[in-house]
């Protein structure tokens, strides 16, 4: 595996990554008293399944083809497990957005999760409701659009994801109206995640999915890892975490966001 760097050390040393902000018309709904949101807010890391040969490709002449790919798989394994793990985001919905969206990629995605001891279920269809789904529970949804199932337009792929993360963060809020404890917190952001970025601070996804930390880590070990601290963004704010190679690392839509504009021409 990487090694992940210490949280608290990088946050310190690191400002926030977040460059970019984009105000949208508040169609979400007021939050909670305890300043958690009254609103379920998703993480989608989006991946492409580490296959040899076709991971990394442009690293194979320095790693070979079996390095890149295992490279490939540690990235995705220290971000899984980082989400998975920090209590502050216990409350929030994950999905493993995966690539290829066919049988190679969905067992690729299940090996990891079960070698990492992940729970998971696939979310294959725009019909799946199921109501057994917790935050607890990671989500396997294929990288396919909705109009095109070979569709390679990426901003297709990930506006289908945005709706389908939306849908699921419905069935839950739905869910829990009929029990006494909260199963999803957040302002209804969806936090869109590359697999390449396994140190971004913790603090930036808390802060892009509207969480408060101190309300909702149970542990020392979480609030070293986040920042009581950071900013909240409100429920119409999008935020931005630039990368170096000219595209992101975090995308956080705000529930106010059109789906389609916001992905349209990527």
């Amino acid at each position: 595996r990487s090694r992940l760097l210490d949280h608290e050390e990088y946050c310190i040393n690191h400002p926030s990554n977040i460059h970019s902000t984009m105000t949208y018309n508040d169609d979400a709904g007021d939050d909670d008293d305890d300043g958690r949101g009254s609103s379920g807010s998703a993480i989608v890391v989006v991946s492409k399944c580490p296959i040899r040969g076709k991971s990394k490709t442009r690293l194979i002449p320095l790693l070979g083809e079996e390095g890149a790919a295992t490279l490939a798989k540690a990235m995705l394994s220290d971000v899984l497990m980082t989400l998975t793990h920090c209590s502050a985001l216990d409350s929030v919905l994950k999905i493993l957005l995966y690539a290829p969206g066919n049988a190679e990629g969905l067992q690729g995605m299940t090996h990891i999760l079960n070698e990492l001891k992940i729970a998971w279920r696939i979310l294959a269809s725009d019909d799946d409701d199921d109501t057994s789904t917790t935050p607890a529970t990671w989500l396997l949804l294929p990288m396919q659009s909705k109009v095109d199932l070979q569709s390679s337009d990426l901003g297709d792929l990930l506006e289908h994801a945005l709706e389908r993360a939306r849908e699921q963060i419905r069935i839950i809020l739905g869910i829990h109206k009929q029990r006494t404890t909260k199963l999803l917190y957040g302002n209804g952001s969806v936090v869109f995640l590359g697999m390449d970025s396994p140190v971004l601070p913790l603090d930036d996804i808390v802060t892009g999915l509207g969480i408060i930390p101190s309300a909702t880590a149970s542990s020392d070990d979480d609030r070293d890892a986040v920042s009581t601290s950071c900013c909240v963004c409100s429920s119409t704010e999008a935020l931005l975490c630039p990368a170096d190679d000219g595209g992101y690392g975090m995308l956080s839509v705000p529930a106010s966001a059109d789906a389609h504009e916001t992905f349209q021409g990527v």
